[in-house]
């Protein structure tokens, strides 16, 4: 329950109207159990405790490594936004992230496009296109199982893949 009232102390701290602060806590904890939230505040703290730990390796300035977890832990809107080398290249700086030497980027852009072929990136997943292929005769009719990969991570010796499994269900007409 603590880790709540600080989740919502530390969100809401700026407001200077208590009433305000007040009515969204009543309004949040009427939504969503306040163990949850205070769940979803300690994994944050948790979060920003191992990436300050991480680039603890690599920086020395406490300044320095705050303002980079800060920027990335809420500097972004979403999980998905795009970070160009440049853009990285201002946040950790020179050193962190050096101009690529060209032989380089056409050895990762290889290793990208092999990935992305194994992978299908570049073919977009479709249910109803998949419910048209030859269906599998141990399934049951109406149903279809489908593996996806997700992640590679390969080193020179080892490959692991994270793999899906979906059932598809086809709604009846």
């Amino acid at each position: 329950m603590q880790a709540y009232k600080d989740w919502v102390r530390s969100f809401w701290s700026n407001s200077s109207n208590p009433e305000v602060m007040a009515t969204a806590f009543r309004i949040l904890a009427e939504k969503i159990h306040p163990l949850v939230l205070g769940d979803a505040f300690r994994s944050g703290q948790q979060i920003n405790m191992l990436a300050k730990k991480l680039l603890a390796f690599h920086q020395k300035n406490d300044e320095e490594i705050t303002r980079i977890v800060e920027k990335f832990a809420h500097g972004f809107t979403t999980h998905d936004y795009p970070l160009s080398r440049t853009e990285v290249r201002e946040l950790l700086g020179e050193e962190q992230v050096p101009h690529p030497d060209p032989e380089e980027m056409d050895l990762t852009w290889e290793l990208f496009c092999g990935f992305a072929e194994e992978m299908k990136l570049r073919e977009n997943f479709s249910p109803e296109a998949v419910f048209n292929e030859p269906a599998d005769s141990n399934q049951p009719q109406g149903m279809i199982q489908v593996s996806l990969q997700l992640a590679r991570i390969e080193s020179s010796t080892r490959s692991t893949v994270l793999e899906r499994k979906l059932r598809i269900t086809r709604a009846p007409l």
